[in-house]
């Protein structure tokens, strides 16, 4: 297992784009986050664009390029384990021992961590100093919660994803990168 492997929507779209649709949902089983609108700046967190989806019908992929949400610079951060430490959960924070590293002076070295129960993801926020945001929502401290696909996450005040299954991804990577 290695450091996190990131990369700009644009070479993840380079790389997959001649396998098709159906091949490219076989190989990546798992989702990923999608980093939301990095060229801009940082939003006040009461601002974000997306509510609650919970329950809801995943989100067309439309929806974020029509909001200019995602873009070909955004990272892109398969959602699996790489390193060692805590095997059971993939970790976000900002030392080189999480899973996803993300290198923002806001975010605590262990930010939050996800993990997979019944073809489910949950996110709990590690007790952070500057929390974990579903939706817009604060997480409470230490306590799993359901992360929908489609959801907007947010590790501390600037640094915001969305996390999408592998088809969801596909569809943006198309409207984003075949315009």
């Amino acid at each position: 297992m290695g450091t996190a492997v990131e990369e700009s929507m644009e070479a993840f779209y380079r790389k997959n784009r001649s396998i098709g649709k159906d091949p490219f949902l076989r190989k990546y089983l798992k989702p990923f986050l999608a980093e939301v609108n990095p060229s801009a700046e940082p939003q006040n967190q009461q601002n974000a664009q997306f509510g609650t989806m919970v329950g809801a019908k995943a989100p067309s992929a439309s929806v974020f390029f029509e909001e200019k949400q995602i873009k070909s610079d955004s990272r892109i951060f398969p959602l699996h384990k790489r390193v060692a430490v805590f095997p059971d959960k993939i970790t976000v924070g900002r030392s080189a021992n999480n899973d996803i590293v993300l290198d923002d002076a806001l975010i605590s070295k262990l930010q939050s961590y996800f993990v997979f129960e019944q073809e489910k993801v949950f996110i709990t926020d590690a007790d952070s100093k500057n929390g974990t945001f579903l939706d817009a929502r604060k997480l409470p401290a230490m306590q799993k919660v359901e992360c929908p696909n489609g959801s907007l996450i947010s590790f501390g005040p600037r640094v915001k994803f969305i996390l999408m299954s592998a088809e969801l991804l596909w569809d943006n990577m198309i409207l984003a990168m075949e315009k």
